[in-house]
Parts: C-alpha cells; structure tokens; sequence
C-alpha cells in the first residue's frame, strides 16, 4: 500500500492518513466511532449537515496545522521507546486500552490498581498486523519494562511511569496547541459549558488522535522511514505558508502554487527521519522512481500530478473534519480554547523554523 496521490490534497500539506479509515476496536470494547472511510470526504460529508461552516472554515489552513501536529505527535514516540519506532506504537496502542489507569486525577500518574488490560490479538487487530510479530514485538516491550503481563491481559507497567507520564503530558500539550490554532482559525465552536476538561476525556481525544496514522496505514509506502520521509516533505514544503499569517489567508481555501512551495533537503529529512544519510538517500530515490516525489532546487516535493486525483475536495475535507469534530468535543466538555491548561506551556512544532 501507498499514500494514494491525492492525500496530499490541493494543501500539499494534509497528512496522507487524514482521508482513510480509522478506529478499531481495543480488546472486548466497541470499535470507536471516530471513522474516516476511504471514500472519507463523501462519507464525512454525509454525517455532517448540509452546509455545515466547515465549508465557510479556512479549510486547507486547518487540514496543513494537522499535520504539523502529527510531525511533532511521531517525534514524541521516542519519549516512550527511544530509537525504535515500531516498539512505541505498540505501547501506545496499549496505552489508549490502559489509560483510565492513568488519570484519575488532575494529571498523569502511575496507576495504584490495575483495571484495564488488552490482548495480543486486539492489537495486532488494531495495528494491522499479524499474530506472530506483535507476540514477538510485546515480548521485547515486556523485556524492556514498558509492557507488563498478568492472568487477565498486557497493560502499561507502572513501573514504566518516568516514560509514560511525560509522554502523555506531550501528547496532552500537542492537542491543546491544535485546538489552540483551530479556535484562532475560528473553527472550534464556543463552549455552553464551563470548564474545566477533565483530563480523562482530554487525554482519551488526544490519544485517539495520536493513533491515526499507526491504526490507518502501518508502514503505507514500505516501511516508517519512507512513511515519514514523505509525509516531512508535504508538511515542510508548505510551512513558511503555515507560519506567515498573509500567505495563510492568500491560501486558506485554495491551493499554493508551485512557487510558493520549498524544496526540502535531504539533510533536513534524515534530521526528521532519524537515520544516517545514505539510509535516506535510499528512500527518497525509491519513493522517486514510484512517482511520488521529485527533485528540485536541490531537495524534494511532492510530485503536482499527484495532486489531480477525483474526489480531491471531498477527501481533503476528511481529514479537517475529523480533528473538528474530536476537538469540539472537548470544547462540550468545558476546554477552552482560548486560553488552554497546557502543563509545560505551548509546544513548538517538530524544527519550527521555515524553509527559506
């Protein structure tokens, strides 16, 4: 499987997972209803009323300060299993089942009881994977200490806690910044309710969130490191527009010409991707003979044909509409935006300077 070509959507900027299928079920719980199918954008469409404001909303803005969020989101996994990417996203698969355990205060701590388990088979569910490569992933992650296993299932080890806690912490923070951006971008509907958010349900949304590319495409184009290789290039290529408060209105509902996007380097992306240069290389000239980036002014883009794809408006919706409807749901529960609860302060996006 690969980023279909117009996940890049006219933003050149929405991430590639922001249009499919997500949620699976967790354990003996119900599937969650947080679904993006792969006809996302008629499917979305169709849950929300006709003439909705998302139409009236800077839609392409909101879709590229999603995948900003996601960069930094991925980046933070190694706050939880530093150096091997696979073994925290099967920890944080475990984390949403596990995470009541966690919070049953104002903010994250080791659980004194245990309640919330899962199973090796919801997981590799979850993940897409098979039986045998999640048995042998757990088995490394028990061996690590993150994992823990008893008579009634796997969950988070308390022990584990001076990586859990400030992984959620990070991931708390990452989520009030995107509500942040969106209520700036005035997409988030004011609150009936005053707060504040519990962090219960804050965190739940929030790793919900988090589990979006993980549960929706796996390693989509090969592997993670050409996975985050492209998906770096859509996001990066477009920031300087993200971060100039007059390109961002110039841009807000339509697309950016090929002027405006940056090329980026080669140097920047193993930065990102977090392997040795050649390694790199490798990828991104593979990702270039499939057709799906070229080289210019000595670094890389998104390929424009990519972009022309049928069904391109509903789609790009798909993905802006999802993180709307998961953060207006805090909003309901008494978040506000305006002035979020972050514990260490607004986070910055993963090397939040431009490209010039």
């Amino acid at each position: 499987m690969y980023f279909p070509p117009y996940l890049e959507l006219v933003s050149m900027s929405v991430t590639p997972w922001a249009a499919m299928r997500i949620g699976h079920g967790f354990g003996d719980e119900k599937p969650r209803t947080n679904v993006l199918s792969w006809d996302g954008g008629r499917v979305l469409a169709t849950q929300a009323k006709r003439g909705s404001r998302v139409d009236e909303l800077p839609v392409r803005h909101l879709s590229r300060l999603g995948g900003e969020m996601h960069m930094s989101a991925i980046a933070a996994l190694k706050i939880l299993s530093p150096g091997i990417e696979d073994k925290a996203i099967v920890a944080l698969v475990a984390l949403r089942v596990c995470l009541p355990d966690w919070t049953q205060g104002d903010r994250p701590a080791p659980p004194v009881d245990i309640r919330h388990t899962t199973t090796l088979r919801s997981m590799a569910r979850s993940l897409k994977w098979p039986l045998g490569s999640m048995h042998a992933m757990v088995a490394r992650l028990i061996e690590d200490g993150l994992i823990a296993r008893e008579r009634r299932g796997l969950f988070i080890a308390p022990a584990a806690a001076d990586r859990v806690i400030p992984y959620l912490e990070a991931v708390h923070d990452l989520t009030l910044r995107l509500a942040e951006d969106y209520h700036a971008a005035g997409g988030l509907r004011p609150s009936r309710r005053p707060g504040p958010c519990s962090l219960a349900t804050l965190l739940a949304v929030a790793l919900d969130i988090m589990l979006v590319p993980f549960e929706t495409f796996g390693a989509s184009l090969g592997d993670w490191t050409a996975t985050k290789l492209w998906n770096s290039i859509a996001i990066l290529s477009v920031r300087r527009i993200v971060l100039d408060p007059e390109l961002s209105r110039r841009y807000a509902v339509g697309p950016p010409p090929d002027s405006e996007r940056r090329a980026v380097p080669a140097t920047r992306l193993r930065e990102i991707a977090e392997v040795k240069l050649a390694t790199a290389w490798r990828r991104l000239r593979a990702l270039e003979e499939a057709g799906r980036i070229s080289q210019r002014d000595g670094g890389w883009l998104i390929r424009t044909d990519q972009f022309l794809e049928k069904d391109l408006n509903a789609t790009f919706r798909a993905g802006v509409v999802y993180y709307l409807r998961r953060l207006n749901e805090l909003v309901a529960a008494g978040l506000n935006p305006a002035n979020p609860p972050y514990f260490n302060g607004r986070p910055p996006w993963m090397g939040e300077e431009p490209l010039k």
